[in-house]
This record gives C-alpha cells, structure tokens and sequence, in this order.
C-alpha cells in the first residue's frame, strides 16, 4: 500500500483540537465560505458546522451545498469567528466583553456547550457596575440562569445598586421585575 505524499501545509501529529484549529485558520479542505455583509469571508467545513449546531444544519441547503456560500449579514462577524472556534476546537476564550453577545448568538445557534460557558463567565464577574446591564441582557435573550443570577446579587445588593443611573433608564418590564422581588435589601 502506498503512503499517501504528506501536504506541506498540514501537520498530521498533535490532539486533534490543534488540528481542528489548524483546519479554522488555513481553510484547508473547506467547502463553504462565509460571507459576512459584502467583504469579509471565512472558509469552513459544513462537516462541522453541521454536527455542532442544529442551525447551520437547517442554513446549509441545498442551495447553499450547490453555490459554496452561505451569507450571513445579522451577526457580529467577530462574535461569529468566536463562535465558529468553538465548534471547530471545543475551547473559547470567553471575556466579559464579548460573554453577553456570544450567549446570544450560540443560544440562536443551539449550542448548549459554549451557552454554559458563557453564562459562567457572566455569572463570576457580576459587579455593582454591571448588574443591571447584565440583568437587562439576560432579559433581552430570556436567558433564565443569568437572569437568576443578575437578579439574585441586584437583590442582595439593592441599597448600591438602585441608586445608579443606569437603574432608572431601565425599560419597564426590567424595573417591574426588579421592583416586585420581595428579597430586595434596601
């Protein structure tokens, strides 16, 4: 049996999520570009994006399998890459500044792993600064587990909180929510 000539641009050594990473960054092998708006493109694997999301199952048509593209022009083309990065390697690199969208997004794209990890590295970090737009995000994607937690430390933590400005720009359906807790410590 021959062995088959190695491909310069392909290390065949190494866990298979450096690979799949390998694969995200080079393209290599892809049969499918992401066009986001008119400019930016991203080459992937329906493959993957199949088997990690029950949403590109239903995006990738046969019209799409037929023309290579799939455009994409309501989402944030980097919270979209970070997203995709998941799905390729099972890792993300979650920060605060991205965690909200990203929730979103994967919750859109049904893919419980990385709404876990988003939803973690929202909860650890709720601050008096940030609790209320955390609270408001999480009301805004109906995303029960943070609204839990946003609510429980906005309670816990009233007497700070209810006097920030952000509190009283909230829209009507947050201020409700909050107002009507019981445990609120003022």
């Amino acid at each position: 049996m021959a062995v088959p000539k190695k491909n310069k641009n392909w290390d065949w050594d190494g866990p298979l999520k450096n690979r799949m990473g390998k694969l995200l960054e080079t393209g290599l092998w892809s049969d499918l570009v992401v066009i986001f708006g008119n400019k930016e493109e991203l080459r992937l694997r329906t493959l993957v994006l199949r088997a990690g999301s029950p949403m590109f199952d239903k995006k990738i048509t046969a019209a799409v399998e037929t023309t290579g593209r799939l455009q994409i022009d309501d989402e944030d083309p980097n919270i979209f890459k970070m997203m995709i990065n998941y799905l390729y390697t099972g890792k993300s690199d979650v920060n605060m500044n991205d965690a909200l969208p990203l929730l979103k997004t994967a919750s859109e794209y049904a893919i419980p792993g990385l709404v876990v990890q988003c939803e973690s590295a929202l909860k650890g970090k709720i601050t008096d600064e940030n609790a209320l737009s955390l609270f408001h995000g999480a009301m805004d994607y109906a995303h029960k587990n943070l609204i839990k937690t946003s609510l429980d430390y906005i309670c816990e933590n009233a007497a700070s909180i209810l006097i920030r400005d952000e509190f009283a720009h909230l829209r009507l359906e947050c201020l409700v929510e909050i107002i009507q807790q019981d445990r609120l410590r003022v």
